[in-house]
């Protein structure tokens, strides 16, 4: 049975804004592309950081290869149900022609 890709995501990148010195630095995320994707989001968890407990949860993101959706790498953050989410990984299943992409949200902005 295949992937049911029923959920809308926009993936984002940070836009390189020059600071007049020629050097580049990270600006406002700007949209790089939308997919509709399969989105299974599991429990969250809390992890010490800072001398504090974050709560963050984990999701796999499955979207459809193409010439948009291969640019996404670990650079890049996922915008879906209706928040941002860090891409941890991305890898490809070659079988499925999918882009498998491993994500968190919450925790430390």
């Amino acid at each position: 049975m295949g992937v049911l890709l029923h959920e809308r995501v926009r993936f984002d990148a940070r836009a390189a804004v020059d600071d007049g010195a020629g050097n580049e630095n990270s600006g406002d995320w700007e949209e790089l592309c939308e997919a509709y994707a399969d989105i299974e989001e599991r429990a969250g968890a809390e992890t010490p950081e800072g001398g504090r407990m974050l709560a963050t949860r984990a999701c796999t993101i499955r979207v459809r290869r193409n010439l948009n959706t291969v640019q996404i790498t670990t650079d890049h953050r996922a915008y879906a149900r209706g928040e941002p989410w860090r891409i941890l990984s991305v890898a490809r299943d070659r079988k499925a022609g999918l882009l498998v992409i491993a994500c968190e949200a919450g925790g430390a902005p």
